[in-house]
Parts: C-alpha cells; structure tokens; sequence
C-alpha cells in the first residue's frame, strides 16, 4: 500500500538527524555570522574550553547550506507528517486525493521530478 511506503523512506532521514551533532549550528564563530564565512560550527560542548567544532567549507554559501541542514531537514520532516496528517483525515470522505497527495509524496522522497 502506499502509504505504509512512506514511513519508510523518511526513517533513513530522522535517522540520520538523530545521528548528527545536535546544533544549533551557524555558520562564523560564536555565532557571528560572517560575510563569506567559510566555518561551521556547532554549539555543542566539546571540552571544558571548546564549544564549537568547526569544518572549513570551500565556499561560504555551502556553509550557509550545511549549518542550516539540520533545522531545515527537521522543519521539512515536520511539514511532510502534517501533509500526511491531513491525507490521513481525508481517507474516508475523498481517497483518491489521499492517495494523490501519497503518491506525490513518495515520488518526491524518492527523487523522482514532476
């Protein structure tokens, strides 16, 4: 069925979340967002003089991407369970729109274009 489907392409993404060092993270030290910065760091306490770990990235704008990666991908993950939370409440009045917005769903977590 295709909605038993979609549990299973969003796990491998929570899980990878999880796995991630927990955040925030920013893009410049001490969260000083600078111009062109080139850093990531995350905020998590590292030793008792150390917050940040820091990655230099070869351009500041994939910095900006991957800093902001993880509150993205939480916010998307959000935002397809409450796609799928209102496909589940239209289930019994209007089916084929539940399976639409299902199969929309999978054809785009599993990288297919429209």
């Amino acid at each position: 069925m295709t909605a038993d489907r979609i549990p299973a392409l969003l796990e491998p993404i929570q899980n990878r979340l999880n796995a991630a060092t927990p955040g925030p993270w920013h893009q410049g030290r001490d969260s000083n967002r600078w111009e062109n910065s080139t850093e990531v760091y995350s905020e998590r306490e590292v030793s008792a003089t150390s917050r940040d770990i820091c990655t230099s990235i070869a351009r500041p704008e994939d910095a900006e991407l991957i800093a902001a990666a993880p509150t993205d991908q939480a916010r998307l993950l959000a935002a397809v369970q409450a796609v799928l939370a209102v496909a589940d409440r239209w289930e019994e009045d209007f089916p084929h729109k539940a399976w639409q917005v299902r199969t929309a769903l999978i054809r785009a977590l599993e990288g297919e274009t429209a």
